[in-house]
């Protein structure tokens, strides 16, 4: 019986620290859920590289492949210039910068999620499923921004 006893003394105890703990333990899991989404996203760019890389090279050594690459180079006259271009492996490089270039506040590495999705919208038609998406995602991101926005206050204001 004692050692049963003493078994459940320690799992109390240990429901009680894993309690006490899991606010941290939800902040560190976030943290590798966006190391783990940098990471995809910059072997996504990395491919998109490659793929443009191939296409580019094809292109050049035949010229009059195909009607679709012309139709394909006219289309995309029309698109807008994204002025001020981001994206997200961008973001982790400030965020993660020790040399004074990154982010001063999470309020500008906000501003920059933002523009991702404001200039994938702008450059992609409405009807464009990139566009829904990032209509969606740029919705989603204002919702939890909202929720963290007086988290985010009160540590300026302890701050100063």
């Amino acid at each position: 019986m004692d050692a049963a006893a003493s078994l459940q003394d320690v799992q109390i105890i240990d429901s009680e620290e894993q309690h006490q703990q899991q606010p941290s333990l939800r902040v560190d899991h976030l943290g590798q859920n966006v190391d783990q989404i940098f990471l995809q996203v910059d072997q996504l760019e990395k491919r998109l590289n490659e793929v443009e890389q191939f296409y580019s090279k094809s292109g050049k050594k035949q010229s009059n492949t195909s009607k679709a690459s012309s139709v394909i180079r006219d289309r995309d006259k029309d698109k807008p210039i994204i002025e001020k271009p981001m994206d997200f492996s961008t973001i982790e490089k400030k965020w993660k910068a020790k040399d004074g270039t990154g982010y001063t506040n999470v309020r500008e590495m906000c501003a920059d999620v933002r523009l991702i999705f404001k200039n994938a919208m702008k450059y992609n038609d409405e009807r464009h499923d990139v566009h829904v998406m990032a209509k969606t995602l740029l919705d989603k991101f204002e919702e939890k921004w909202l929720q963290l926005l007086p988290k985010v206050d009160e540590e300026v204001n302890s701050d100063i």
